[in-house]
């Protein structure tokens, strides 16, 4: 589909701040980009993650993008379900792993993420057209 930078767009993409945004349909998405290390603000949790893979994988991340949903009348799993639908399609070889603040949860290397990512689709119903 096609999207648009006017805002009052149902399908619009368009630059806030420092943020990205996008409105697909009812829900509301924001995008940050950062070309330094999320680990720079936040040394001591690479370190103290449990897994050799995940601090690994914290320590050699060189910029990060964090997606948030921001504005829709869906519940907390159908917001979960739509971001985890756009993060599937977005994550590619470049990606190191997922982490999820809201869970505390880092999860390093591609299967991991990827099968994260298709459990959180799989048990939820989520209109994004």
């Amino acid at each position: 589909m096609d999207f648009s930078d006017d805002k009052s767009s149902r399908h619009c993409v368009y630059r806030d701040a420092i943020f990205t945004l996008a409105r697909i349909g009812p829900h509301t998405l924001s995008f940050l980009n950062h070309k330094q290390p999320y680990g720079d603000n936040f040394p001591e949790f690479g370190r103290k993650l449990p897994r050799l893979d995940q601090r690994e994988a914290w320590a050699k991340h060189t910029a990060w993008i964090a997606v948030d949903y921001v504005k829709g009348e869906a519940d907390i799993d159908s917001k979960y379900g739509v971001l985890a639908r756009l993060c599937a399609e977005l994550y590619d070889a470049n990606c190191l792993g997922l982490y999820l603040p809201m869970e505390n949860a880092f999860l390093p290397g591609d299967m991991n993420a990827r099968r994260q990512l298709q459990r959180i689709i799989a048990v939820r119903d989520v209109e994004i057209t």
